[in-house]
């Protein structure tokens, strides 16, 4: 499956924070998230003392982390975060963590450089 913009977009805006989005995208040659999804994985990724690469997406209008092979395998192995469905280069999961959207709000606004 080739994860196209529109269909990231809608993913996050119908995202409570209960579903986590993966997508293995050529562009970057890596897995990224996006939105919701992005911060769910940071955060569950920093519970295992994980960093990624965090940026924000001028084409999706929204946060993004880039997710790294090594680290892609601590979230599938380790169950930092619940199992869900893969498609392809597509991953649908489910998160552990409750979103916590004032400090989303923060992070994305720190991502954005807006105070």
């Amino acid at each position: 499956m080739m994860a196209s913009d529109d269909f990231i977009v809608k993913n996050e805006f119908l995202n409570d924070g209960g579903s986590i989005h993966i997508y293995y995208l050529e562009k970057y040659k890596d897995f990224v998230a996006f939105g919701f999804s992005a911060f769910m994985v940071m955060r569950a990724l920093k519970t295992k003392e994980i960093s990624v690469q965090q940026g924000y997406s001028k084409e999706l209008q929204m946060p993004m982390v880039i997710i790294g092979k090594k680290e892609m395998e601590v979230i599938m192995r380790d169950g930092v975060i619940k199992q869900g469905t893969v498609e392809g280069k597509y991953y649908h999961l489910q998160s552990f963590i409750r979103l916590d959207e004032a400090a989303y709000d923060e992070w994305a606004k720190w991502l954005r450089g807006v105070d």
